[in-house]
């Protein structure tokens, strides 16, 4: 049965534009950090409450790397021509590795990452993250 399954899936990548699989991998590449996250936060025994927790980045990498898997299958459906395909899957993709790459910073130098103004810097992050959830949004639209 796997097999079968996977046969059915193998058009979705070898029929696929350039674009789509580029996003593809880097979807793999999202839901691979977010399993790493969730190792380093098991194997060191972190906290998996508050907004320093390496749970973030984990749940941001699998959600965020499953997501842009999904939209890219999802738009292979959708009759689209070749450039609004790369722009929108292209800004989709940017969107979904910026939003991963930003929590995963201030997780990693502990501090929170969301609704942060204690620093320009992290208000600067924190508007970053506005932005590309904005983004997000308005793609899938």
């Amino acid at each position: 049965m796997v097999r079968r399954v996977l046969r059915s899936l193998r058009p979705f990548w070898t029929d696929a534009p350039p674009v789509a699989r580029i996003a593809y991998c880097v979807g793999a590449l999202l839901f691979a950090s977010g399993l790493a996250h969730l190792a380093i936060l098991i194997a060191t025994g972190g906290a998996w409450q508050g907004p320093r927790s390496l749970r973030k980045p984990a749940t941001f990498g699998l959600s965020f790397g499953l997501t842009l898997i999904t939209i890219v299958w999802v738009a292979s459906f959708i009759r689209l021509g070749r450039a609004p395909r790369i722009v929108l899957l292209g800004v989709f993709m940017v969107a979904c590795v910026l939003e991963t790459a930003l929590i995963s910073m201030q997780a990693w130098g502990g501090v929170p990452s969301h609704f942060n103004v204690e620093t320009p810097f992290d208000a600067s992050v924190t508007g970053l993250l506005a932005g590309g959830g904005v983004t997000l949004v308005v793609v899938i639209l």
